[in-house]
């Protein structure tokens, strides 16, 4: 449930943003749109290490007193998978919106609306899995030091 409302979150910020970024100038929305699969693709490839020194930090962890990190490990692959499978997803939505933007230019305004949103939409769930693994990883940093 608390995913879906996330979800849900996002989704309406990012339309309202979008929105507002396409009834202005929208030089910097595009801008935005034209960078963020490689700007998400180069956050993945930095997550990817940091979730697993926090996996290798739980197992020391687990080795000297005992936990159950299973819930834990389970959410971190859960996060990757969807970091995954978002950039697939940006991709074929700005791919699909790039190419009726092309054949029907009477829709391009509300092609650029979605592939606008979807790319905000993305942008900040993943603000939001480089929050939790820099959270993780200070109390893990400051667990250590106890």
């Amino acid at each position: 449930m608390n995913r879906l409302l996330k979800i849900i979150a996002y989704s309406a910020i990012a339309i309202v943003l979008s929105y507002i970024a396409n009834i202005s100038d929208r030089e910097f929305i595009k801008g935005f749109s034209s960078n963020i699969i490689s700007l998400l693709t180069t956050i993945l490839a930095i997550n990817i290490p940091t979730s697993t020194l926090i996996v290798s930090e739980i197992n020391r962890i687990k080795n000297k007193i005992d936990i159950q990190p299973e819930p834990t490990f389970e959410e971190l692959k859960h996060g990757l998978i969807m970091q995954i499978v978002i950039l697939i997803c940006l991709f074929i939505i700005q791919i699909i919106c790039n190419y009726i933007s092309g054949k029907m230019p009477l829709f391009i305004f509300y092609t650029n609306l979605i592939s606008d949103a979807f790319a905000i939409a993305a942008f900040l769930y993943y603000i939001e899995i480089i929050y939790d693994l820099g959270i993780a990883l200070f109390n893990l940093i400051s667990y250590k030091t106890k």
